[in-house]
């Protein structure tokens, strides 16, 4: 659910710790993929599900967010084979779940604008955001009715 509702890396997910998450302004700051040693600092806004979920695990002032047994989770390769196997899924990786988030933000009417989503996401470049972000062929055909509604169209 985290992984959905926030569009982040594994990486990002297993290393997160509280001392990240700023409660007063909604936000949780990591360190993206970058070329850059040391990577490049990226913040990303808590939605309401992102926030209730951290409350349901438990809010803490340091350590790791994500525990099991009072330890950080360092792979979730196992559970995610077993969800993906009682979900009937088969050929599916664990950063599928991030085109997915991609795809869900640009859906639908009130879909969020190509450009946002990079940001949300922490792509330097669109072009990798476009490749994340799957349209759906009833978005393609609204897109082409709206051409058609232009009055002065059939005018011409």
């Amino acid at each position: 659910q985290f992984a959905l509702m926030t569009g982040l890396r594994k990486g990002n997910i297993l290393g997160l710790k509280w001392e990240q998450v700023n409660w007063m302004d909604e936000q949780i700051t990591f360190k993206v993929k970058s070329k850059k040693p040391g990577g490049k600092e990226f913040v990303l806004p808590m939605s309401h599900g992102v926030i209730s979920i951290l409350l349901a695990i438990g809010k803490k002032d340091f350590g790791h967010v994500f525990l099991y047994e009072g330890h950080p989770i360092t792979t979730i390769d196992r559970s995610f084979r077993t969800a993906r196997k009682s979900a009937g899924i088969s050929d599916t990786r664990f950063h599928d779940l991030r085109h997915t988030a991609a795809t869900w933000m640009v859906r639908g009417k009130d879909g969020a604008p190509l450009d946002v989503v990079q940001h949300v996401l922490g792509h330097a470049d669109i072009k990798t955001t476009q490749r994340y972000a799957h349209r759906s062929k009833e978005e393609k055909k609204a897109a082409m009715n709206k051409l058609g509604s232009i009055g002065y169209i059939g005018s011409v």
